[in-house]
């Protein structure tokens, strides 16, 4: 459920978000949504997924390298990996999922409470002969 609140013409996260956190019922969920309201998601008892933005350029540099060194070598990294294809209206988008849970790689992982993961998700679609491809960032307090 987005939660937006409005303010001098923009559109920006709402500060009540770990409020709105309080009044749900958690325990056991996985919780999507940006840091914010991380540390409310872990005291309820549940979960999270985190969308990896580039306000945290240093996380993002990390997460990039590793991928990099990865896709150059992927036999030599243990990893979990799921993959989708999906064809319509003259498209053909593949979606890869690779979970890792080398936290050392990453650029200061003790920053997030309860780090236990993370995952790069890779979206390629095909259009009339053009290939493009797409890169998401995640970091998860599960495994």
């Amino acid at each position: 459920m987005p939660v937006w609140c409005s303010g001098s013409g923009q559109r920006r996260r709402s500060p009540a978000i770990p409020e709105l956190l309080a009044t749900l019922a958690l325990e056991g969920c996985i919780v999507t949504l940006d840091a914010m309201g991380t540390q409310a998601i872990r005291n309820r008892g549940a979960d999270y997924i985190l969308a990896l933005r580039d306000n945290q350029p240093n996380l993002a540099d990390s997460m990039r390298d590793f991928f990099a060194r990865f896709k150059a070598a992927p036999d030599r990294t243990p990893h979990a990996m799921s993959e989708t294809v999906e064809k319509d209206h003259g498209r053909i988008e593949t979606r890869r999922c690779y979970a890792f849970d080398q936290l050392a790689c990453l650029h200061q992982p003790e920053q997030w409470p309860d780090l236990k993961s993370f995952a790069v998700i890779e979206s390629q679609r095909e259009i009339r002969g053009r290939t493009t491809l797409e890169y998401r960032y995640y970091s998860a307090s599960r495994n």
